[in-house]
C-alpha cells in the first residue's frame, strides 16, 4: 500500500502547502495600530493603575515633546 503524499488530504487530493510563515507588518502600520488601540481604551471606567492608560500618557508624552 502507498504511503500518502505529504501534501494529500484525506480524501486523496493533493493540494499544494501553505507556508507556515507569516510576513511582519510594517512598522508604520503596527504603531498606528497601538494608538488607536490606545485611544479606543480610554474609558471612565478605569483605574488609576491601567496599564493602557499608562501606555497612553507615555505614548502623548513623548510624541507631543517636540511642541512643548
Amino acid at each position: 500500500m502507498n504511503e500518502p503524499s505529504a501534501n494529500a488530504t484525506a480524501d486523496g487530493q493533493a493540494h499544494e502547502r501553505t507556508s507556515m510563515y507569516f510576513t511582519p507588518a510594517a512598522e508604520g502600520a503596527m504603531l498606528w495600530e497601538q494608538i488607536e488601540f490606545l485611544l479606543g481604551h480610554v474609558s471612565p471606567n478605569c483605574t488609576a493603575d491601567c496599564p493602557d492608560c499608562r501606555r497612553l500618557e507615555g505614548a502623548r508624552r513623548y510624541l507631543l515633546q517636540p511642541f512643548e
